[in-house]
């Protein structure tokens, strides 16, 4: 007889534990636990509590299983590893000389490499009477190893739905909403003549109720009937208070409008139709400033969503850059998941999952973003291609060019990078056809003129007033100032 084992790598970055392990999986969680997910394992002497990740599966004679330690904890409903991004970290391993775990830790939001706890929701009103009882939450660490091993079942059923929740409160903003927990209740509620507010709010519930609406916003009824009103009528049963997440991003995305296609000039057109009906390899689209390769760009990933694909956009961190993000969210609205560093882990958290929940249809990001846990990837594009921003001087030290390959690969995605002045390498892989040369020579707008460029000899151009800039190019500022210019 053999018995199912996990293959575990722990987050012990050292050479010696560069290497799954083998944990016996508890008969509870055998048909639960999944490749991709993490887990709390006893590890070293001291049987210390360490969180790893799930990379694969074993069978081990039932004798020898018996010798080895238990997974104390499944911390997922589900994998937050997929296959690719597994090997992916295989293959980068053998590139980046960097432990296996520091790979996978740096796919991952920051908020799950620490403690946290899960929240266990449910709308299934028997579920509701049999396992939460007078509660309008679980929190899943205060479960023994059988209830969470059902709570994970009932997950995978849809009868119940998980939040994490960080240790610090304020990276999750929540806000608290009302139903209506007992219409009849309402209905037959007795209220004193001289409690004006509760019978006003009564009628209001009631009108709402049969007009089909059966959720209201805690702040708004506060302000309209009172915080004291409002607690007597969830005392009594008939309002049922709970706190849902909200994301951040929503009232910035409402806040700009759409936009449409622009008109392409012959060298945009090329260069995009050769974008589209050739991704075998990758492209070096090199155009000067202002010829409008970021068009190119969003029509490429129009058209990989179009074709139920999804799309990566990088850009270096200082062009992150509201003017930035905001074409893309012009142009794809809500599909579009923001990842920079000045996002809290929250945030960061919120638009992790947008991604791996499949509503995120396109990235845009600085370095990380390339790690984005996106499937059917159609377009990967990386602006501004040789800034030295893309290469990660901590570790793991990965270039994201360089990941950028191995994804565009492994989907069969057109990877495009583009710049005005390409690194060297770039070029060179350009001119020797390992890349496709796209030019554009032209700036995008008739009007727009490439800017005449004067060379000064600063020996002869120094000035008392800046020992860094010629009274050419301070009298030119002023003028252009003067001017209302940039």
């Amino acid at each position: 007889m053999s018995q199912k084992i996990a293959q575990v790598i722990v987050d012990v970055p050292t050479m010696q534990t560069d290497k799954p392990f083998s944990y016996d999986i508890p008969e509870a969680l055998v048909d639960l636990i999944q490749i991709g997910m993490r887990v709390h394992v006893p590890f070293g002497r001291g049987n210390r509590l360490m969180q790893g990740f799930v990379i694969g599966f074993a069978d081990e004679p039932e004798q020898e299983a018996q010798d080895l330690k238990a997974i104390a904890e499944v911390l997922d409903f589900e994998p937050v590893l997929n296959q690719e991004q597994l090997a992916l970290a295989d293959a980068l391993r053998e590139t980046v000389f960097s432990y296996k775990i520091s790979i996978l830790k740096a796919m991952l939001p920051n908020l799950l490499n620490s403690s946290y706890d899960k929240i266990l929701t449910t709308e299934d009103d028997a579920v509701a009477q049999q396992y939460f009882g007078e509660t309008q939450a679980l929190h899943f660490s205060s479960l023994d190893e059988k209830a969470q091993a059902l709570m994970m079942k009932l997950h995978r059923d849809g009868k119940i739905a998980v939040q994490y929740v960080a240790q610090s409160k304020e990276t999750i903003k929540t806000k608290k909403r009302l139903s209506l927990a007992d219409q009849y209740q309402l209905d037959e509620l007795t209220i004193a003549p001289r409690a004006k507010k509760r019978l006003a709010l009564q009628t209001f519930l009631q009108v709402q109720y049969h007009a089909g609406e059966n959720d209201w916003d805690y702040t708004d009824l506060v302000k309209l009937f009172s915080r004291d009103v409002v607690k007597f009528f969830v005392a009594e049963g008939v309002l049922r208070l709970s706190e849902v997440e909200v994301s951040r991003a929503q009232a910035y995305f409402d806040t700009i409008a759409s936009d449409e296609h622009k008109v392409l000039n012959p060298e945009q057109a090329a260069a995009y139709q050769a974008i589209i009906e050739n991704p075998e390899k990758p492209f070096l689209l090199e155009g000067v400033t202002g010829s409008g390769k970021t068009e190119v760009y969003l029509q490429v990933i129009a058209h990989a969503i179009a074709q139920g694909k999804t799309a990566i956009m990088l850009v270096p961190e200082i062009s992150l850059t509201p003017l930035m993000t905001n074409r893309f969210i012009a142009r794809f609205g809500e599909h579009v998941a923001i990842m920079h560093s000045g996002l809290s882990d929250g945030e960061k958290y919120d638009e992790w999952r947008k991604i791996k929940s499949g509503k995120a249809k396109v990235v845009v990001g600085a370095r990380s973003a390339i790690f984005a846990p996106l499937h059917h990837i159609g377009a990967i594009i990386i602006d501004e291609e040789h800034e030295t921003s893309y290469k990660q001087d901590s570790n793991p030290r990965y270039h994201a060019r360089d990941v950028a390959v191995w994804r565009a690969q492994y989907h069969g995605a057109a990877l495009v990078l583009g710049s005005a002045t390409p690194s060297l390498e770039t070029r060179a892989r350009a001119q020797k056809n390992v890349y496709h040369l796209l030019h554009l020579t032209q700036r995008a707008s008739a009007q727009a003129e490439i800017p005449e460029v004067r060379i000064l000899d600063m020996r002869k151009h120094l000035t008392d007033k800046s020992a860094s800039f010629s009274e050419v190019l301070l009298d030119k500022i002023s003028e252009k100032i003067a001017k209302g210019e940039q």
